[in-house]
């Protein structure tokens, strides 16, 4: 039905920009049909009203079937990005959220005004505090690494939003939040090449969006995994500080999990305290945390501490030769309360040149790599 409305409301205002109708024509046409024929029966004046009717859906049926085959290819005539003419697909409503009190549409649609090529595209109808708006395809996209097509970030009136399309490769999204949770985004059809599009809005009371996955599969099988903080600034998360600072996120090993040994991380949305203890404390150091797969690790008192994001399965320690080292395969662990996950290796050999610490997702395959002379001793 909102489709029906939109199609129907920019029909009309292609019909009105030609047409010049009188205000009071209907009115008109009632009291000339009742002056010619004073004696018609109320049934024929039900039925007049009816052919009207039909013949009115029949015109914006003509106009809607005309729309839709404008806009197949884009046009490219400029203008508003949300009038039918310039849409590649149908628009959607990816969500339906209350602000303020009121009901609010979340809609998605890829459109061409430019015909430059196509621009994704939100707005939020019902609600005046977040309006939405256009962002253009990553340069990047046709590349094999890219899987995120189109990804933006907004906030504002009280919300955190993620707005963002993929290709044709990508069966699931994953949106992991700055708590631990994981939300499966609900993927729509762009109406172009395959792509599907999603949005996912979140109040700022809540947990922020801190990275998004887009897998081959349903098993977990990486395509691209992208860190919101480091894609839309260090505003993004509250507290982004990189001097292990600011409000807690999350432990390793979990409280009651056991088995860590003498390893425990404290980790935050952009850093992690390392600790390594024996009869005393080993060594404690503030590790930066980057957006690949592979956060952060360090070195010391014979093992190897690595932080990881969420779509890492296992960490290895390979040498040269790409032999992975004996006893050094190791699952990784998730903290509690943050999506970064922690895995503890022994040191490698004393000569550890041509060594590197290698991610795996699922299926085994390399997501993130690192030399061992880059790890933080």
């Amino acid at each position: 039905m909102t489709d029906l409305e939109t199609r129907l409301q920019d029909a009309l205002a292609d019909l009105t920009h030609n047409v010049q109708v009188r205000g009071d024509a209907w009115q008109e046409h009632q009291r000339r049909f009742a002056i010619s024929h004073p004696r018609r029966t109320p049934w024929l004046v039900v039925a007049a009203a009816a052919v009207v009717l039909v013949l009115g859906l029949v015109a914006a049926t003509e106009l809607l079937d005309h729309g839709s085959r404008e806009r197949r290819p884009a046009s490219g005539s400029g203008g508003d990005p949300w009038a039918m003419k310039n849409y590649l697909g149908e628009p959607v409503v990816a969500e339906t959220l209350t602000m303020g009190g009121q009901p609010v549409r979340h809609e998605l649609v890829l459109t061409d005004t430019s015909g430059k090529g196509p621009s994704l595209c939100d707005r939020y109808v019902g609600s005046s505090s977040a309006s939405g708006g256009c962002t253009s395809r990553d340069p990047a996209a046709d590349i094999e690494q890219v899987a995120f097509d189109w990804l933006t970030g907004s906030q504002g009136g009280g919300v955190h939003s993620v707005v963002g399309a993929v290709d044709d490769r990508v069966m699931k999204v994953q949106v992991w939040m700055s708590n631990g949770d994981a939300v499966l985004a609900v993927l729509h059809p762009t109406g172009w090449e395959g792509t599907r599009m999603f949005a996912l809005t979140i109040p700022d009371t809540g947990p922020t969006p801190q990275r998004v996955v887009a897998y081959s599969d349903a098993t977990g099988t990486v395509l691209q995994a992208v860190d919101l903080g480091d894609r839309f600034g260090s505003a993004w998360l509250p507290h982004g500080s990189k001097s292990c600072a600011g409000t807690v996120a999350g432990t390793w090993p979990q409280p009651g999990a056991g088995g860590a040994g003498d390893v425990a991380v404290v980790l935050w949305s952009a850093s992690a305290k390392v600790t390594i203890n024996g009869t005393d404390t080993v060594a404690s150091t503030c590790l930066g945390l980057g957006p690949g797969a592979l956060a952060g690790s360090m070195a010391a008192a014979g093992r190897i501490v690595v932080v990881t994001g969420p779509e890492v399965v296992t960490v290895e320690l390979r040498s040269l030769s790409g032999a992975t080292v004996a006893g050094s395969s190791r699952k990784v662990a998730p903290s509690a309360g943050s999506p970064f996950q922690v895995a503890d290796l022994p040191d490698p050999p004393p000569d550890p040149a041509g060594y590197r610490i290698v991610a795996l997702d699922v299926s085994g395959q390399v997501v993130d790599r690192t030399d061992f002379s880059n790890v933080g001793h």
